[in-house]
């Protein structure tokens, strides 16, 4: 396999891509998902020093990936805009989730729990490579850039305190429809689909949902979904802050009293 490793998929012999739920798919899912949980763990257990440089290389690493997979498409002439640019929301997540390392940005944080992680999640679930085979650099990059939108935030609430906050998802989702906004023009204008918006590619999560509204239609549907994915991700840290709210509301009361 290792002989097409920078081979372009039009190029790629019929049969060798990863097929979807197969072993191969299911064994680096795994592998993958073991390795950001102990990558997490010992990230929690270094001090504030090696932790900081452990999130710089990380981040490094997360946009070092586009580039390889930018580089690797210019290098063999076949480097697409209307796929490669870095408009789709991973892509987008990835970006704020690099920039927030460095600039502490609470927003930007969130922005990768309630946006990197759903879509890494979903890749993960339904990747669509297409015909690239596991030991090819688009594939591998891929594996790797994605992990890594689910370890930064993971690592950001594990070992530095970071707490999803449901009252900065409404930044988050104006930051999703301004991009949006800005996708529609570049679609128009190169005649692409990031984000999806002009429709939905097979073999993705979102095909059922498309079939079912057809086009336009299914986009509504698709911004549900997401408000549901929201639900999910955020109502432990809702409960979570209700249960302190209630304590130090019990706590206050005992004191109040006491103090007559």
């Amino acid at each position: 396999m290792w002989q097409y490793f920078w081979v372009y998929q039009t190029d790629l012999p019929p049969g060798i891509g990863v097929d979807l739920f197969s072993a191969t798919h299911l064994a680096w899912v795994f592998t993958a998902s073991l390795l950001i949980y102990l990558i997490a763990l010992l990230y929690c257990k270094q001090n504030k020093i090696i932790r900081r440089r452990m999130e710089i290389v990380i981040a490094i690493l997360l946009l070092s990936g586009y580039l390889i997979r930018w580089i690797w498409a210019i290098w063999i002439g076949h480097f697409d805009p209307t796929d490669m640019l870095p408009l789709h929301l991973c892509a987008l997540s990835a970006m704020a989730e690099f920039i927030a390392v460095f600039s502490r940005n609470l927003t930007l944080k969130e922005f990768g729990y309630a946006c990197g992680v759903p879509g890494a999640l979903a890749t993960f679930i339904l990747p669509s490579f297409g015909a690239y085979p596991l030991f090819h650099v688009y594939y591998l990059v891929f594996i790797l850039d994605h992990s890594i939108l689910i370890l930064l935030p993971l690592i950001w609430i594990w070992g530095d305190g970071f707490r999803p906050d449901s009252r900065r998802l409404l930044r988050c989702f104006a930051i999703v429809l301004f991009m949006a906004g800005i996708d529609v023009m570049v679609n128009k204008l190169i005649n692409s689909n990031f984000m999806f918006i002009n429709g939905v590619p097979d073999g993705t999560i979102y095909k059922p949902i498309a079939d079912w509204f057809g086009n336009p239609g299914y986009q509504f549907p698709l911004t549900l979904v997401l408000l549901l994915v929201w639900g999910i991700f955020y109502a432990p840290w809702m409960l979570k802050r209700k249960k302190a709210a209630s304590r130090l509301k019990a706590g206050q009361k005992a004191g109040n009293q006491a103090g007559k």
